[in-house]
């Protein structure tokens, strides 16, 4: 049964409405996310990480998320960073390893040594990681970072076997938006099918 132009007209309305709507989504985003990673970076602050593996004990290797996580920044950090840079300590919130074929669970992690530049929005020092290995005993990296290269280098013992293996690759930094940037999308959308709802009631 072939549907008339008048029949089809709401379906295409509705899909036309639902195009508008991610179309409005993805434009607050691309502004509101950028600018949250952009702004000022305060005590508090979450950002992700993930590492990426280009080589194995010199080797190459493509290995898109050999590790990941999150981390907070925690307390400023006069010592690490040249006069007149703003940097600050980190805490580690979360940490996965994927060197192998299951992710590897975090047993302990010292990021003492490791610093939050945020001028150049990168890491740097060094960060010793301790997980439970592939062969199911412990698995020490220390992970070093080069601030302003997005680079890292680590050096990874498998202590059952005692076999050392070198790694290095770059990494992916990004904020974690706050709570009131996310209500801040919400509220868009919220008004904007409001807005949508109260002109079709309107028409009716």
């Amino acid at each position: 049964m072939t549907r008339t132009a008048s029949e089809s007209r709401p379906a295409l309305q509705s899909v036309l409405r639902i195009s508008r709507t991610f179309t409005f989504a993805a434009v607050l985003a691309s502004v509101l996310l950028p600018w949250s990673m952009a702004r000022a970076v305060t005590i508090g602050d979450q950002f992700g990480f993930v590492l990426n593996a280009t080589l194995f004990d010199g080797f190459p290797v493509n290995l898109p998320d050999a590790a990941d996580g999150t981390f907070t920044i925690a307390s400023p950090d006069a010592t690490d960073c040249a006069l007149g840079v703003t940097c600050f300590h980190i805490t580690l919130t979360s940490f996965n390893q994927h060197i192998g074929p299951n992710p590897t669970a975090l047993i302990f992690s010292d990021t003492n040594a490791l610093f939050f530049d945020a001028t150049t929005f990168d890491l740097g020092g060094d960060a010793f990681f301790e997980t439970l290995g592939q062969l199911g005993g412990p698995h020490d990296t220390t992970w070093t970072f080069f601030d302003g290269t997005r680079n890292w280098s680590a050096l990874s013992l498998t202590v059952v076997t005692g076999v050392v293996d070198t790694l290095s690759g770059n990494y992916t930094l990004s904020s974690v938006p706050e709570p009131n940037i996310l209500l801040l999308i919400g509220s868009g959308l919220a008004g904007f099918f409001g807005r949508t709802a109260w002109r079709k009631r309107r028409r009716q």
